[in-house]
This record gives C-alpha cells, sequence and structure tokens, in this order.
C-alpha cells in the first residue's frame, strides 16, 4: 500500500515546489521592472517638469 504512495506524494511535493519557485520567481521579476519602470517615471516627470519651468522662463523674458 505505501510503495504506490510514495512516488505520488514526491509528486506532489515536486508539483509544491515547483510552482513555488516560478511565482516567487514570477514576483521577484516584477518587482525588479516595477522599481526600473517607476524610477523611469520619475526621471520623465523631473524631465518635464525642467522643460515646463524653462518655457515659462523664456515666455516671461520674451
Amino acid at each position: 500500500m505505501s510503495k504506490p504512495n510514495h512516488p505520488h506524494s514526491i509528486k506532489t511535493i515536486l508539483t509544491f515546489a515547483i510552482a513555488f519557485v516560478s511565482i516567487s520567481f514570477t514576483l521577484l521579476i516584477s518587482a525588479i521592472l516595477y522599481s526600473q519602470f517607476s524610477s523611469t517615471i520619475r526621471e520623465n516627470a523631473t524631465v518635464s517638469t525642467r522643460e515646463i519651468v524653462r518655457q515659462v522662463n523664456a515666455n516671461l523674458k520674451s
């Protein structure tokens, strides 16, 4: 009775391990992408704010 059950439990443990690894890998990748994406958005926002200030100053001078 215990012999057919043993490979099944190993298979179940392997399935859970693979699922856990893939989920944590996906979370890691998404966290890295999110941090890079948010820093890029911050840089773009800073650049566009500087551009607006520059244009307003140019308009005031002219």
